[in-house]
């Protein structure tokens, strides 16, 4: 089991995982990880990551092993974190939806 959970752990690190998944997205919700960007440029890769799964709507614990954290209650914070650098006053979840709607 161990030498399983290193590969699953591994494949998230693994940057082509990331952009297959970018790609996807952008296939089926029209460009909308090339249009979050041009609204927010000043973006990391880890906080369009965490964009990505929120998307997809992985939870925080499903979000918390993908990234690598111990806890969900970094991806709480990050969330946190994310709504204030973004400036809005709504969840993530429908700031993307909000997007979604606009890109339509």
């Amino acid at each position: 089991m161990n030498q399983f959970s290193a590969q699953f752990l591994n494949m998230w690190t693994n940057d082509n995982v990331w952009q297959q998944i970018e790609n996807q997205i952008n296939k089926t919700h029209e460009s909308f990880v090339a249009h979050f960007l041009d609204l927010h440029p000043n973006t990391s890769n880890e906080e369009l990551r965490l964009i990505m799964l929120t998307m997809l709507r992985f939870n925080p614990m499903a979000i918390s092993i993908c990234l690598g954290y111990k806890s969900q209650n970094v991806v709480y914070a990050m969330k946190s974190k994310l709504k204030k650098k973004l400036g809005i006053n709504c969840s993530i979840e429908e700031y993307i939806q909000t997007i979604e709607h606009k890109n339509k």
